[in-house]
Protein backbone atom coordinates (compact mmCIF):
# COMPACT_ATOMS: atom_id res chain seq x y z
CA UNK A 1 0.00 0.00 0.00
CA UNK A 2 2.70 2.18 0.83
CA UNK A 3 4.67 1.90 -2.24
CA UNK A 4 1.96 2.32 -4.16
CA UNK A 5 0.77 5.97 -2.28
CA UNK A 6 4.86 6.49 -2.53
CA UNK A 7 4.72 5.99 -6.53
CA UNK A 8 1.83 8.81 -6.86
CA UNK A 9 3.98 11.10 -4.92
CA UNK A 10 6.53 10.47 -7.08
CA UNK A 11 5.07 11.37 -10.28
CA UNK A 12 3.01 14.23 -9.16
CA UNK A 13 4.64 15.65 -6.05
CA UNK A 14 8.69 14.22 -5.50
CA UNK A 15 10.45 14.84 -8.61
CA UNK A 16 13.49 13.78 -7.95
CA UNK A 17 15.42 11.53 -10.30
CA UNK A 18 16.94 9.26 -7.48
CA UNK A 19 17.25 9.39 -3.54
CA UNK A 20 21.12 11.42 -3.88
CA UNK A 21 21.04 14.57 -2.98
CA UNK A 22 18.72 17.44 -2.13
CA UNK A 23 15.08 17.56 -2.63
CA UNK A 24 13.91 18.89 -6.26
CA UNK A 25 12.36 22.22 -6.45
CA UNK A 26 9.88 23.43 -3.76
CA UNK A 27 8.82 19.91 -2.73
CA UNK A 28 10.90 20.43 0.53
CA UNK A 29 9.29 23.73 1.53
CA UNK A 30 5.67 22.32 0.22
CA UNK A 31 6.34 19.04 2.97
CA UNK A 32 6.51 16.17 -0.55
CA UNK A 33 10.15 15.40 0.57
CA UNK A 34 12.56 15.22 3.05
CA UNK A 35 16.37 15.12 3.74
CA UNK A 36 18.80 13.30 5.61
CA UNK A 37 22.84 13.68 5.79
CA UNK A 38 23.89 10.00 6.92
CA UNK A 39 24.85 7.18 4.67
CA UNK A 40 21.32 4.98 3.40
CA UNK A 41 19.43 7.45 5.97
CA UNK A 42 16.95 8.26 3.67
CA UNK A 43 14.23 5.50 4.62
CA UNK A 44 10.77 5.91 4.81
CA UNK A 45 9.96 6.01 8.59
CA UNK A 46 6.61 5.06 10.53
CA UNK A 47 4.40 6.88 11.87
CA UNK A 48 3.28 7.66 15.67
CA UNK A 49 0.81 10.11 17.49
CA UNK A 50 3.43 12.12 19.44
CA UNK A 51 2.38 14.73 22.21
CA UNK A 52 0.43 14.58 25.47
CA UNK A 53 -2.85 12.80 25.85
CA UNK A 54 -5.42 15.52 24.54
CA UNK A 55 -3.19 17.42 21.72
CA UNK A 56 -1.46 14.01 20.28
CA UNK A 57 -0.30 14.85 16.56
CA UNK A 58 0.81 12.06 14.03
CA UNK A 59 3.65 12.04 12.55
CA UNK A 60 6.65 10.40 10.69
CA UNK A 61 9.57 9.34 13.62
CA UNK A 62 12.78 8.61 12.86
CA UNK A 63 13.88 6.17 10.83
CA UNK A 64 15.39 3.37 13.19
CA UNK A 65 11.62 3.56 15.10
CA UNK A 66 9.89 0.34 15.26
CA UNK A 67 7.35 1.16 17.60
CA UNK A 68 5.34 3.46 18.88
CA UNK A 69 4.07 4.06 22.71
CA UNK A 70 1.66 5.68 24.66
CA UNK A 71 0.20 6.51 28.23
CA UNK A 72 -2.27 3.75 29.46
CA UNK A 73 -5.69 4.41 30.04
CA UNK A 74 -7.96 3.69 33.12
CA UNK A 75 -11.20 3.77 33.30
CA UNK A 76 -12.67 6.65 35.04
CA UNK A 77 -9.31 7.89 35.98
CA UNK A 78 -7.90 8.99 32.40
CA UNK A 79 -4.36 8.79 31.06
CA UNK A 80 -1.31 8.21 33.06
CA UNK A 81 0.31 11.27 34.02
CA UNK A 82 4.10 11.89 32.91
CA UNK A 83 3.76 9.83 29.52
CA UNK A 84 2.94 11.20 25.74
CA UNK A 85 2.21 9.95 23.23
CA UNK A 86 5.70 9.00 21.09
CA UNK A 87 7.73 7.23 18.87
CA UNK A 88 9.71 4.19 20.22
CA UNK A 89 9.75 1.98 23.28
CA UNK A 90 7.78 2.92 26.18
CA UNK A 91 10.60 4.33 28.64
CA UNK A 92 12.02 2.69 31.30
CA UNK A 93 9.90 -0.23 33.24
CA UNK A 94 6.63 2.14 32.17
CA UNK A 95 5.49 -1.12 29.88
CA UNK A 96 2.49 -2.48 31.21
CA UNK A 97 2.18 0.23 34.30
CA UNK A 98 1.77 3.37 32.83
CA UNK A 99 3.07 3.11 29.01
CA UNK A 100 1.82 0.36 26.11
CA UNK A 101 3.64 0.21 22.70
CA UNK A 102 2.33 -1.10 19.45
CA UNK A 103 4.34 -2.33 16.48
CA UNK A 104 4.38 1.07 13.74
CA UNK A 105 3.74 1.41 10.24
CA UNK A 106 4.42 3.68 7.79
CA UNK A 107 0.97 4.13 7.04
CA UNK A 108 -1.14 5.29 9.72
CA UNK A 109 0.12 5.31 13.28
CA UNK A 110 -0.80 2.49 15.65
CA UNK A 111 -0.57 4.45 18.88
CA UNK A 112 -4.26 5.54 18.68
CA UNK A 113 -6.08 7.79 21.66
CA UNK A 114 -8.62 5.67 23.03
CA UNK A 115 -12.72 7.13 22.62
CA UNK A 116 -13.59 8.61 25.56
CA UNK A 117 -16.62 11.13 27.21
CA UNK A 118 -17.49 12.66 29.70
CA UNK A 119 -20.62 12.21 32.73
CA UNK A 120 -20.75 14.07 36.17
CA UNK A 121 -20.25 12.73 39.85
CA UNK A 122 -20.85 14.65 43.06
CA UNK A 123 -17.44 14.82 45.18
CA UNK A 124 -17.20 15.24 48.60
CA UNK A 125 -15.19 16.94 51.46
CA UNK A 126 -14.40 15.77 55.05
CA UNK A 127 -16.32 18.55 57.45
CA UNK A 128 -14.34 18.14 60.42
CA UNK A 129 -16.92 20.19 62.18
CA UNK A 130 -20.21 18.61 61.25
CA UNK A 131 -17.71 15.21 61.36
CA UNK A 132 -19.19 14.04 58.52
CA UNK A 133 -18.62 14.09 54.73
CA UNK A 134 -20.31 17.05 52.65
CA UNK A 135 -20.89 17.40 49.21
CA UNK A 136 -19.08 20.10 47.16
CA UNK A 137 -21.12 22.37 45.44
CA UNK A 138 -20.08 22.00 42.08
CA UNK A 139 -20.52 18.65 40.18
CA UNK A 140 -17.35 16.87 39.00
CA UNK A 141 -16.80 16.30 35.68
CA UNK A 142 -15.38 12.85 34.63
CA UNK A 143 -14.05 10.79 32.08
CA UNK A 144 -14.75 7.04 30.78
CA UNK A 145 -14.44 4.90 28.04
CA UNK A 146 -17.35 5.40 25.67
CA UNK A 147 -18.15 1.85 25.43
CA UNK A 148 -18.55 1.97 29.48
CA UNK A 149 -21.02 2.95 31.61
CA UNK A 150 -20.74 5.93 33.89
CA UNK A 151 -19.70 5.05 37.52
CA UNK A 152 -19.89 7.14 40.99
CA UNK A 153 -18.46 6.74 44.16
CA UNK A 154 -19.59 8.38 47.66
CA UNK A 155 -18.95 7.93 51.41
CA UNK A 156 -22.08 6.45 53.79
CA UNK A 157 -22.83 9.30 55.88
CA UNK A 158 -20.97 7.23 59.11
CA UNK A 159 -17.60 7.39 56.93
CA UNK A 160 -14.72 8.88 58.09
CA UNK A 161 -11.61 10.52 56.57
CA UNK A 162 -9.65 7.29 56.89
CA UNK A 163 -12.29 4.94 55.47
CA UNK A 164 -13.19 6.82 52.34
CA UNK A 165 -10.19 7.86 50.81
CA UNK A 166 -11.32 8.79 46.82
CA UNK A 167 -9.92 11.78 45.73
CA UNK A 168 -13.54 12.76 44.17
CA UNK A 169 -15.96 11.10 42.83
CA UNK A 170 -15.58 9.77 39.39
CA UNK A 171 -15.60 5.84 39.34
CA UNK A 172 -15.20 2.97 41.81
CA UNK A 173 -14.49 3.47 45.86
CA UNK A 174 -10.55 3.20 46.38
CA UNK A 175 -9.14 -0.47 48.00
CA UNK A 176 -11.37 -2.40 49.73
CA UNK A 177 -13.85 0.64 51.13
CA UNK A 178 -16.58 -1.01 49.05
CA UNK A 179 -16.25 -4.09 51.34
CA UNK A 180 -16.24 -2.38 54.31
CA UNK A 181 -19.18 -0.79 53.68
CA UNK A 182 -17.81 2.74 54.18
CA UNK A 183 -17.90 3.67 50.25
CA UNK A 184 -20.73 2.69 47.40
CA UNK A 185 -21.26 2.66 43.60
CA UNK A 186 -23.79 3.53 41.53
CA UNK A 187 -24.40 3.76 37.74
CA UNK A 188 -25.62 6.92 36.36
CA UNK A 189 -24.61 10.30 36.10
CA UNK A 190 -24.61 12.37 39.31
CA UNK A 191 -26.14 9.32 41.03
CA UNK A 192 -23.40 9.59 43.94
CA UNK A 193 -26.00 11.45 46.49
CA UNK A 194 -25.90 10.40 50.44
CA UNK A 195 -29.43 9.66 51.00
CA UNK A 196 -31.97 10.14 53.74
CA UNK A 197 -32.21 7.24 56.84
CA UNK A 198 -34.75 5.36 57.43
CA UNK A 199 -35.90 2.30 59.63
CA UNK A 200 -36.82 -0.46 57.26
CA UNK A 201 -38.28 -3.62 57.67
CA UNK A 202 -41.63 -5.04 59.74
CA UNK A 203 -42.48 -4.10 63.07
CA UNK A 204 -40.37 -7.10 64.98
CA UNK A 205 -37.16 -6.79 62.60
CA UNK A 206 -36.77 -3.48 61.49
CA UNK A 207 -33.69 -2.04 61.11
CA UNK A 208 -32.10 1.60 60.34
CA UNK A 209 -30.57 1.67 56.49
CA UNK A 210 -29.84 3.87 53.85
CA UNK A 211 -32.40 4.43 51.81
CA UNK A 212 -32.27 3.16 47.86
CA UNK A 213 -33.82 5.97 45.96
CA UNK A 214 -31.88 9.45 46.34
CA UNK A 215 -34.75 11.41 46.00
CA UNK A 216 -36.55 10.18 49.11
CA UNK A 217 -37.28 12.92 51.70
CA UNK A 218 -40.00 10.64 54.11
CA UNK A 219 -40.02 7.72 56.24
CA UNK A 220 -43.32 6.13 56.80
CA UNK A 221 -44.34 3.73 59.59
CA UNK A 222 -47.17 1.65 60.94
CA UNK A 223 -49.12 3.58 63.07
CA UNK A 224 -49.73 2.16 67.24
CA UNK A 225 -53.04 2.30 68.41
CA UNK A 226 -53.43 0.82 72.08
CA UNK A 227 -54.78 -2.28 72.83
CA UNK A 228 -54.70 -2.95 68.95
CA UNK A 229 -51.40 -3.27 68.24
CA UNK A 230 -49.22 -2.14 64.91
CA UNK A 231 -51.11 -1.30 61.38
CA UNK A 232 -50.20 -3.82 58.69
CA UNK A 233 -47.54 -1.63 57.06
CA UNK A 234 -43.60 -1.91 57.36
CA UNK A 235 -41.31 0.71 58.35
CA UNK A 236 -39.93 2.31 54.73
CA UNK A 237 -38.33 4.82 52.56
CA UNK A 238 -40.82 7.30 50.93
CA UNK A 239 -44.73 8.01 52.10
CA UNK A 240 -47.04 5.65 52.93
CA UNK A 241 -48.65 3.47 50.46
CA UNK A 242 -51.71 4.21 48.80
CA UNK A 243 -54.20 5.03 51.29
CA UNK A 244 -52.73 4.10 54.04
CA UNK A 245 -51.48 7.58 55.41
CA UNK A 246 -53.48 8.43 58.75
CA UNK A 247 -55.16 5.35 59.27
CA UNK A 248 -52.21 2.23 59.57
CA UNK A 249 -49.70 4.72 58.51
CA UNK A 250 -47.89 7.94 59.32
CA UNK A 251 -45.25 9.90 57.50
CA UNK A 252 -42.06 12.21 58.91
CA UNK A 253 -39.22 14.03 57.54
CA UNK A 254 -35.96 12.64 57.28
CA UNK A 255 -32.23 13.24 57.71
CA UNK A 256 -28.65 11.47 55.96
CA UNK A 257 -27.85 10.99 60.00
CA UNK A 258 -30.87 8.77 61.30
CA UNK A 259 -34.53 7.68 60.68
CA UNK A 260 -37.34 9.49 61.57
CA UNK A 261 -39.18 6.80 61.72
CA UNK A 262 -38.60 5.73 65.29
CA UNK A 263 -40.30 2.40 66.60
CA UNK A 264 -42.95 3.13 68.76
CA UNK A 265 -42.33 1.89 72.32
CA UNK A 266 -45.08 -0.11 73.53
CA UNK A 267 -45.36 -2.13 77.41
CA UNK A 268 -46.64 -5.79 77.62
CA UNK A 269 -48.87 -7.51 79.51
CA UNK A 270 -51.33 -10.24 79.43
CA UNK A 271 -55.24 -10.13 79.51
CA UNK A 272 -57.94 -13.03 78.88
CA UNK A 273 -59.91 -12.68 75.73
CA UNK A 274 -63.63 -14.23 75.63
CA UNK A 275 -65.53 -15.51 73.13
CA UNK A 276 -69.08 -17.11 72.78
CA UNK A 277 -69.35 -20.96 72.44
CA UNK A 278 -72.51 -21.66 70.68
CA UNK A 279 -73.07 -25.08 72.69
CA UNK A 280 -72.44 -24.27 75.56
CA UNK A 281 -74.19 -20.54 75.21
CA UNK A 282 -71.21 -19.86 77.25
CA UNK A 283 -68.35 -17.49 76.97
CA UNK A 284 -64.97 -19.33 76.58
CA UNK A 285 -61.54 -17.74 77.78
CA UNK A 286 -57.96 -17.80 76.58
CA UNK A 287 -55.02 -15.87 77.59
CA UNK A 288 -53.30 -13.21 74.94
CA UNK A 289 -50.85 -10.42 74.99
CA UNK A 290 -51.17 -7.00 74.41
CA UNK A 291 -49.95 -3.51 74.24
CA UNK A 292 -50.12 -0.32 75.16
CA UNK A 293 -48.25 2.57 74.94
CA UNK A 294 -45.50 3.17 77.79
CA UNK A 295 -47.78 5.32 79.78
CA UNK A 296 -50.78 4.19 78.91
CA UNK A 297 -53.20 2.06 81.39
CA UNK A 298 -53.42 -1.52 81.49
CA UNK A 299 -56.94 -2.11 81.02
CA UNK A 300 -58.57 -5.36 80.59
CA UNK A 301 -62.17 -6.23 79.71
CA UNK A 302 -64.63 -9.05 80.35
CA UNK A 303 -68.39 -9.62 80.07
CA UNK A 304 -69.87 -8.88 83.36
CA UNK A 305 -71.74 -12.08 84.65
CA UNK A 306 -72.11 -15.42 83.32
CA UNK A 307 -75.50 -14.26 81.84
CA UNK A 308 -74.20 -11.57 79.39
CA UNK A 309 -75.17 -12.52 76.07
CA UNK A 310 -73.50 -12.87 73.30
CA UNK A 311 -75.46 -9.45 71.74
CA UNK A 312 -74.55 -7.44 74.89
CA UNK A 313 -70.94 -8.07 74.87
CA UNK A 314 -69.66 -6.19 71.92
CA UNK A 315 -65.59 -6.75 72.78
CA UNK A 316 -63.54 -8.64 70.33
CA UNK A 317 -60.38 -9.00 72.42
CA UNK A 318 -59.66 -9.19 76.47
CA UNK A 319 -57.36 -6.11 75.91
CA UNK A 320 -58.09 -2.75 76.54
CA UNK A 321 -61.40 -0.77 77.84
CA UNK A 322 -65.13 -2.24 77.28
CA UNK A 323 -66.97 -1.06 73.68
CA UNK A 324 -69.39 1.76 73.06
CA UNK A 325 -71.97 1.99 76.57
CA UNK A 326 -71.01 -1.43 77.53
CA UNK A 327 -69.85 -0.61 81.05
CA UNK A 328 -72.22 1.90 81.13
CA UNK A 329 -74.88 -0.93 80.46
CA UNK A 330 -73.81 -3.26 82.94
CA UNK A 331 -73.03 -5.91 80.11
CA UNK A 332 -68.97 -5.17 80.50
CA UNK A 333 -66.34 -4.50 83.47
CA UNK A 334 -63.06 -3.27 83.34
CA UNK A 335 -59.51 -3.97 85.26
CA UNK A 336 -56.47 -2.38 85.47
CA UNK A 337 -53.89 -5.03 86.06
CA UNK A 338 -52.60 -8.29 84.62
CA UNK A 339 -54.83 -11.06 83.70
CA UNK A 340 -57.25 -9.41 86.22
CA UNK A 341 -60.23 -10.19 83.79
CA UNK A 342 -61.25 -13.46 85.23
CA UNK A 343 -64.07 -15.43 84.60
CA UNK A 344 -67.54 -13.65 84.54
CA UNK A 345 -68.48 -16.69 86.87
CA UNK A 346 -66.77 -15.09 89.59
CA UNK A 347 -67.46 -11.54 88.94
CA UNK A 348 -70.93 -12.90 89.84
CA UNK A 349 -70.16 -14.23 92.69
CA UNK A 350 -69.17 -11.36 94.40
CA UNK A 351 -71.96 -9.73 93.48
CA UNK A 352 -74.09 -12.18 95.08
CA UNK A 353 -71.54 -11.96 98.24
CA UNK A 354 -72.23 -8.36 98.34
CA UNK A 355 -75.60 -8.70 98.27
CA UNK A 356 -76.06 -10.72 100.86
CA UNK A 357 -73.70 -8.83 102.84
CA UNK A 358 -75.58 -5.36 101.82
CA UNK A 359 -79.10 -7.88 103.33
CA UNK A 360 -77.86 -8.64 106.74
CA UNK A 361 -76.44 -5.29 107.28
CA UNK A 362 -80.31 -3.74 106.76
CA UNK A 363 -82.12 -6.70 108.59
Amino acid sequence: YWKQWYQRRVRGQYTNANGCGACAGTSKDDGHCKECDSDSCNVIPIVCNQGAPGSEVSGECDSSATKCSKPMYTDYIGYATGVQFACGECAGESEGSTCTACDGAQDAACNTPVSVDTFQCHSYEFNSEAGNFVAKSDLETCEKLTASDPKCNRPVFTATEAQYTNANGCGACAGTSKDDGHCKECDIGSCNVIPIKCLQGPASAATTAECISITATKCSKPIFVDYEGFGEVEYACGPCPGETSGSTCEECDSTKSAGCNVITQVADYQCYTYSYNSATKKFDQTKRGCQVSLNGDTTCNQPATEETTQAEYKNTIGCGPCKDTTKADGTCTECKTDLCNGTPQLAASMAFVMMLVIHCLFM
